[in-house]
């Protein structure tokens, strides 16, 4: 058993360098990960617009419930008080409305009603007294 020891340490020791063997380690290879981060960068490119458009849609969604939630607070704010509420701020002090970031919204009176109005995210101009009638719709 020594005898065989020692020949393998002789052989070892005897064996040019660049002729001794490394085991394999697992792992990637820099290629690998490089080709594996261009796959995902590029599905991130490709998805980009589409969650864009997506977060734009829930934006004006948003913003179009809370214009009918305005319409409805300040009609009901009308009837229980008897006055007309000033601002949207009356009708969060007063409670008729949740207190949220109402600052895309404006409020104007036409005809004695009110009328709630804001830009949505593609620039179109809404308003709560056309909330809920189809585009090119004749009246």
């Amino acid at each position: 058993m020594q005898t065989t020891m020692k020949t393998n340490c002789i052989l070892k020791a005897t064996q040019p360098a660049n002729t001794i063997r490394r085991k394999k380690q697992p792992g990637f290879t820099l290629i690998e990960l490089i080709a594996v981060l261009a796959i995902i960068g590029g599905l991130a490119a490709f998805l980009l617009p589409s969650i864009r458009s997506a977060m734009d849609r829930s934006r004006d969604s948003q913003l179009i419930s809370d214009m009918a939630l305005l319409q409805s607070g300040a009609q009901l704010y009308e009837l229980e008080l008897a006055e007309k509420p000033r601002d949207i701020q009356s009708l969060v002090d007063k409670k008729y409305v949740p207190n949220r970031d109402y600052s895309k919204i404006s409020m104007s009176e036409t005809d004695g009603e009110y009328v709630f109005t804001a830009t949505l995210s593609n620039g179109e101009k809404v308003s709560s007294d056309t909330l809920g009638e189809k585009k090119g719709a004749e009246a």
